[in-house]
């Protein structure tokens, strides 16, 4: 008991310490997430989106939602383990006021690159979603198209090189902290599901239009955030 509340403790500690882990920066990517996830996520997993949809052919629908959800909750976990690893490696990194603006500088001007990216797309979106290794994680997932690894190729989904993963990445590497990267990068996670979930009911709705609007509200979003993180790193200089 006293241990957990020892690990609540540092938590919460870390949470007051790091100051952009603000109501403003947790809705930025609540709202990211959620508006990156209808622009590029839904059109971006198809060689996944084919294989789940081949292992919940003959389900029920309650067993295809549970199938559907268990691959989510893979995914979000390689997300987590990705913002964990980020995290510990920004805070070792962040020793003192210049090196820490030196980081808040670099993930900034790269959160902006990545912003461009996503709206422009192009070889420079092509540069981060590297085909090869997409392809590699992909015919490793067709080996285990088995419900069973259900859970197995989600958190392999996680792991595919995404402008979007790499754009939550530079903003939880920011905060210097293990914990609060691997909650940010959940929490991404997380809402990025509702688009993921329910796609082919709401793709009937999303036209040519609807999708520019959505891709260039989503590059503006992480465009603003990275100018404004690169600032703060200016600043600390």
């Amino acid at each position: 008991m006293t241990q957990d509340l020892g690990i609540l403790e540092f938590l919460y500690q870390n949470f007051k310490k790091h100051f952009i882990m603000s109501g403003a920066f947790i809705l930025n990517i609540i709202i990211t997430a959620f508006v990156l996830s209808f622009s590029h996520c839904s059109f971006m997993c198809g060689g996944f989106n084919v294989i789940l949809g081949r292992l919940c052919a003959s389900l029920s629908k309650l067993s295809t939602l549970v199938m559907m959800l268990l691959y989510h909750a893979g995914r979000t976990t390689a997300y987590a383990c990705l913002g964990a690893v980020f995290g510990y490696f920004g805070a070792g990194v962040m020793r003192d006021a210049s090196t820490k603006g030196l980081v808040f500088f670099g993930a900034g001007v790269l959160l902006v690159v990545l912003g461009v990216s996503l709206l422009f797309r192009g070889k420079m979106l092509a540069f981060f979603e590297n085909s090869f290794i997409q392809g590699k994680i992909l015919a490793l997932a067709l080996k285990l198209q088995k419900r069973r690894y259900i859970v197995l190729l989600g958190f392999l989904n996680g792991l595919l090189p995404c402008g979007v993963v790499y754009t939550f990445l530079a903003m939880s590497f920011s905060l210097g902290s293990g914990a609060l990267s691997a909650l940010v990068m959940v929490l991404a996670g997380l809402c990025t599901t509702p688009a993921l979930l329910f796609y082919a009911l709401l793709s009937r709705f999303f036209t040519q239009r609807l999708r520019f609007i959505f891709e260039l509200l989503s590059a503006l979003l992480v465009c603003a955030y990275g100018l404004y993180l690169a600032f703060k790193g200016y600043m600390l200089l």
